[in-house]
């Protein structure tokens, strides 16, 4: 699960992808730690680890939207003529 997290991270592996193949993985992690946990400790570390995982990848997937909608807006902005050189405005 850690290599996935990095290859999508840097940018290797898609979203979709990465979300495709977390299901398997957190039910192998999950019947694994069941097998081998040999304290209720143990397993809810295992199970906060991919809580978290989860909320590391959304919070990297919200982060490059806002990068990408800012990158935008600052394009836009500097495309435009400032105000009152020459542009539609009042003459």
């Amino acid at each position: 699960m850690e290599r996935l997290l990095t290859a999508y991270q840097e940018d290797l592996l898609s979203l979709d992808e990465l979300r495709r193949r977390m299901p398997e993985l957190r039910a192998r992690e999950q019947s694994h730690a069941g097998g081998t946990a040999s304290d209720p400790d143990q397993a809810a570390d295992q199970i906060s680890f991919l809580r978290l995982a989860e909320t590391l990848t959304a919070f990297l997937q919200r982060l490059r939207q806002s990068a990408e909608t800012g990158l935008e807006i600052a394009e836009r902005a500097e495309s435009r003529p400032p105000p009152g050189k020459g542009g539609l405005g009042r003459q």
